[in-house]
């Protein structure tokens, strides 16, 4: 039995039906950016990307885009990722945007990629060759429908920009091209992708010798959340010198509550990581002058959380985290 009763507003593409929950509200949820950052100017942003380039691939920034070049030497390619994951949360749905113009309409022993996706899961758009396909990875196998199978609309590509968007649950992933859904996949039995908690990827790959000059514009790429930036927290409390995770998987940081002081010597060390190492968060020195303190972080990690504390003396440390 449903909580939620159903009202006659359709999406006539996804077949979803608006719904009020038990206390006569329309159940509503506004989209949260989680990950991506506009492409301002001429200069690109390493705090927000990374890219990897090989042979004569390169990426460039210019009037706000951004453009993947394999360049004129053998198996060239370049490849665009956001340095941070988006979080994914169950009951909700995630979605990737990019806007993207291809100078082209296919090279041979070239792919080229935009969507959510890692070297080992995810979901995106593809153009192989010249066949334009929708790609499932899991365990690193790649899944294809090209454009001429696609189960509610067919797409031709060719050399216009397009608004290109992946909804997507741990139950079904929606692809769309310009508003309209184009295809559908089902998870209803086995799950099609290992992990949701996704970065943005844009890749322009020559392969088997190719050296063609092959380009690939992007004006945007984000990924979004339906629903609330944040879920209910928990706590965790420490006094004694120790290694623990917290979270494994990505998540956020609240706050730090310092209980009083500690012996001069005493340290925590916050990682984004499943372990005691890699990538820090903060480093917090509590001496004997430190009293009650709370430290506002609001932050996303990507990995985990782990702390690390050490001292003769380590105070009363509460962590607030989701």
């Amino acid at each position: 039995m449903s909580y939620f009763a159903e009202v006659n507003l359709k999406d006539n593409q996804s077949t979803k039906l608006v719904k009020i929950d038990p206390m006569r509200q329309l159940a509503t949820s506004n989209p949260f950016r989680l990950v991506g950052a506009n492409f301002q100017g001429s200069t690109k942003d390493i705090n927000f990307w990374t890219e990897n380039v090989a042979a004569a691939g390169s990426v460039t920034q210019i009037s706000n885009q951004i453009t993947l070049i394999t360049g004129g030497v053998a198996n060239g390619s370049a490849l665009y990722t956001s340095n941070h994951a988006s979080r994914y949360i169950a009951g909700c749905a995630n979605f990737f945007r990019g806007v993207i113009q291809l100078p082209d309409t296919g090279a041979v022993n070239n792919i080229r990629a935009w969507g959510a996706f890692l070297a080992t899961d995810g979901m995106f758009f593809e153009l192989n060759g010249t066949t334009f396909n929708i790609v499932t990875r899991i365990g690193s196998t790649d899944t294809r429908v090209p454009a001429a199978s696609f189960n509610v609309a067919t797409f031709a590509i060719d050399t216009n920009v397009h608004t290109y968007e992946i909804w997507y649950t741990n139950s079904k992933i929606w692809f769309f091209i310009d508003d309209i859904l184009r295809h559908i996949v089902s998870a209803a039995t086995t799950p099609v992708i290992g992990t949701y908690s996704l970065k943005i990827g844009l890749s322009n790959i020559n392969a088997s010798g190719s050296t063609s000059n092959v380009l690939m514009n992007i004006r945007a790429a984000s990924i979004y959340r339906f629903g609330s930036d944040k879920t209910l927290p928990i706590f965790y409390n420490v006094a004694i010198a120790e290694t623990r995770t917290l979270k494994q998987g990505p998540g956020q940081l609240h706050k730090v509550i310092l209980g009083g002081p500690g012996s001069n010597n005493s340290t925590c060390t916050i990682y984004d990581n499943t372990s005691g190492a890699g990538t820090k968060i903060a480093t917090l020195t509590i001496n004997a002058a430190v009293g009650l303190t709370t430290l506002i972080f609001d932050t996303a990690f990507a990995t985990g959380l782990t702390y690390v504390t050490v001292g003769t003396t380590v105070p009363s440390i509460t962590f607030v985290y989701e």
